[in-house]
């Protein structure tokens, strides 16, 4: 108990059982730079408060940092009459350190304290190019299901600058003989190519159009 007593700034955590205006005390934790102590309270009861604990709870010099002190000191109060002070209360710097930072309290304001700059100014990015996206409605909400149409190419002829579709070759008649074309690489001199056959005109038209 003496080490506790010889600091500054300790922290202090409890546990217990039961309804918030009836809660019983199972456990109290306390902390200091180095080490930690753990109070069972259900089996010490007052004992654990009769000695120096107490004295130490209520001394105005010690600072003691806890999170919703108004659970553990009612909860002191109310079994061992032990008044807590000198608190510095995590949940109460949150509000106040969020409050300086966004101007309001919550549901009225988001907090992206924690967030670095590059993803806060991804946010407004989305937000900026979902407007010029979709209508917004008198609500202000998005009208997802009526986008507005793109804008023109940077060419400025208003088309697609996507690979256009080649048109079809055209596709042989009966009076147009099919001659096979040369295959690339395979192609032998001019002077060396055997003459090609002229298919018979009723064996094209036979193919092309077979008379039943």
């Amino acid at each position: 108990m003496m080490h506790i007593w010889k600091q500054q700034v300790i922290e202090i955590g409890a546990d217990g059982v039961g309804a918030f205006q009836h809660e019983r005390v199972c456990w109290l934790q306390i902390a200091t730079k180095n080490k930690v102590y753990i109070f069972d309270i259900l089996m010490l009861e007052d004992r654990a408060f009769n000695n120096s604990l107490s004295m130490i709870l209520e001394n105005n010099h010690i600072v003691k940092v806890t999170y919703c002190c108004q659970r553990i000191a009612g909860c002191l109060r109310a079994q061992f009459g032990v008044n807590l002070s000198n608190v510095f209360d995590t949940q109460v710097a949150d509000i106040m350190c969020f409050y300086t930072e966004t101007g309001g309290f919550l549901p009225d304001r988001s907090s992206v304290l924690e967030l670095p700059r590059e993803l806060r100014e991804l946010k407004h990015m989305r937000q900026e190019w979902a407007i010029d996206r979709y209508p917004v409605t008198e609500q202000g909400l998005l009208e997802r299901s009526n986008p507005r149409p793109l804008p023109p190419s940077q060419d400025g002829q208003g088309q697609n600058t996507a690979t256009q579709r080649q048109p079809d070759p055209p596709v042989p008649t009966a009076e147009e003989p099919v001659v096979p074309g040369p295959v690339p690489g395979l192609q032998a001199p001019a002077e060396q190519r055997p003459p090609v056959p002229a298919i018979p005109r009723g064996h094209l038209t036979c193919m092309l159009c077979p008379v039943p």
